[in-house]
């Protein structure tokens, strides 16, 4: 019985990492960090860097494109994109 409240009580500590097509639509998020994947590049070239405030505009149904605004710009991303991209 200790054993399994002890456990219970580190995984209590450790934050879940949230990715960016977890998120819900109208929500606004910090970008925490980018994963190391191809179109990198592209995602600073659009502003996204850690820190940057990121809002959720609509998710479209069936695995479709998330889309997004950052400061003045709105684009979609594919969610499979977008799970490479931790906010908080």
């Amino acid at each position: 019985m200790t054993i399994f409240l002890f456990i219970f009580v580190l995984n209590k500590d450790k934050k879940k990492k949230v990715n960016l097509a977890e998120i819900k639509n109208n929500q606004t998020v910090i970008i925490k960090s980018l994963g190391n994947v191809s179109f990198l590049s592209k995602l600073y070239e659009y502003g996204m860097v850690p820190g940057a405030k990121i809002k959720i505009l609509n998710k479209a149904a069936f695995n479709g494109p998330i889309y997004l605004e950052l400061e003045t710009y709105r684009f979609a991303i594919r969610k499979e994109e977008a799970t490479f991209i931790e906010v908080e």
